[in-house]
């Protein structure tokens, strides 16, 4: 039986963020799950590609960790940006007003922020 490659953090966490787009949480009115979604899927991508343990930290801790690994200053701050707006519908009672694109936004912004800050893939030279 021939087992399945690893997919490298990035391509799995882009897999993760698809298959909860294709749960339609948000179609659902389930909005803290795909909040919850989106965030551990960036916790998890974290803990992969900068090897420390992110999704047992506040967003805080996981910031001032980030920021020792050579993670630019603004791919930091961005990513603090996502987490407020995520943590704010996951941890309160807030809602986006039906309808909002800031669901969506969240995504696209996890989506962005992996693609940001993933590993440079070496590819090989043709001769």
């Amino acid at each position: 039986m021939q087992t399945k490659p690893k997919l490298r953090e990035d391509e799995e966490a882009l897999a993760r963020l698809e298959k909860l787009e294709r749960e339609a949480w948000v179609e659902k009115d389930e909005l803290k799950k795909h909040y919850f979604g989106v965030s551990e899927t960036l916790k998890h991508y974290i803990e992969r590609r900068f090897s420390f343990k992110a999704a047992e930290q506040t967003t805080r801790e996981m910031l001032v960790n980030l920021s020792s690994t050579g993670v630019s200053d603004e791919s930091v701050r961005e990513l603090f940006q996502l987490f407020e707006a995520l943590d704010r519908v996951k941890f309160t009672d807030y809602r986006p007003e039906r309808g909002s694109l800031e669901p969506k936004v969240m995504l696209e912004g996890a989506r962005d922020w992996i693609k940001k800050t993933r590993r440079k893939v070496e590819t090989p030279h043709a001769p």
